[in-house]
């Protein structure tokens, strides 16, 4: 009886109808299209939220939000959702697959990946074509496993020309000297600054534009003085890399087409 008594004071609306967990459709007057979506609720969260990934809608709400309220949210957020989703399906999308004909990323540029039949590994990037040729031997026994460490060691050298002088560039500007430079491969970040100095960079970083990869050096460069993210090292952080936000966005919208995962 207590029990009962709880879950009703903390949710006053049990007359309306209450949201529940699951995959719904709403029809969206204004851009005249039917939104699918899937909706998770949550005892510990205060607020809605709706994100976009690969083209599908996820919306996360409190555990005791009314169904009305997250169709009306919905609706005002609709002509941002059907632009974000538009902007996904126009955008090239690699699985990884790593067979001929799939796109790459390199300096914000989508790449096509050409895989041709050789007697010996040969890699060449055809920048005017925008094409990146990689000839694989016959008697590669696992192809795929084959072109995505031969991409990894691709991105890896492509860093090292062209990170490590911009490295030094940027060193120079914000007057901070880091113990040492290197690259290696990580699932989840960027970069990432040690109290002793060194600085390591994901080499699939080669795929972002140049102002993202700016703006990853800085921010690690920028750890150099403040091993946190207070006030301070954010401060330190604009005076060099105004765009941060929009650095952020490019990564979260471009995650998967990095990924050698």
């Amino acid at each position: 009886m207590l029990d009962l008594l709880k879950r009703t004071l903390k949710s006053p609306s049990t007359a309306l109808q209450q949201a529940v967990e699951g995959h719904f459709e709403l029809y969206l007057h204004t851009e005249n299209t039917t939104l699918k979506y899937q909706l998770k609720l949550s005892k510990r969260r205060r607020s809605l939220s709706v994100e976009i990934k690969h083209n599908e809608v996820l919306v996360k709400a409190p555990y005791w939000t009314e169904l009305t309220y997250i169709e009306a949210f919905l609706i005002k957020k609709q002509s941002w959702i059907v632009e974000k989703q538009t902007q996904q399906t126009l955008r090239p999308q690699n699985q990884n697959n790593y067979q001929s004909g799939s796109k790459i990323l390199l300096l914000g540029q989508w790449i096509t990946l050409i895989i041709v039949s050789g007697s010996r590994f040969n890699i060449k990037l055809d920048t005017d074509d925008k094409q990146l040729v990689i000839t694989q031997p016959k008697n590669i026994k696992n192809p795929a496993q084959y072109i995505r460490n031969k991409l990894i060691l691709f991105y890896s050298q492509q860093a090292q020309e062209y990170i490590t002088p911009r490295f030094q560039e940027l060193q120079t500007q914000m007057q901070l000297t880091a113990k040492e430079l290197q690259f290696k491969l990580y699932k989840r970040r960027w970069g990432c600054c040690y109290a002793s100095g060194l600085i390591r960079i994901n080499p699939m970083i080669m795929g972002a534009p140049d102002w993202v990869i700016d703006c990853v050096l800085i921010h690690e460069l920028s750890h150099l003085t403040h091993m946190n993210h207070s006030a301070n090292f954010w401060q330190l952080n604009k005076d060099f890399c105004p765009h941060c936000d929009s650095s952020k966005k490019w990564l979260f919208e471009h995650s998967q087409a990095l990924s050698m995962h």
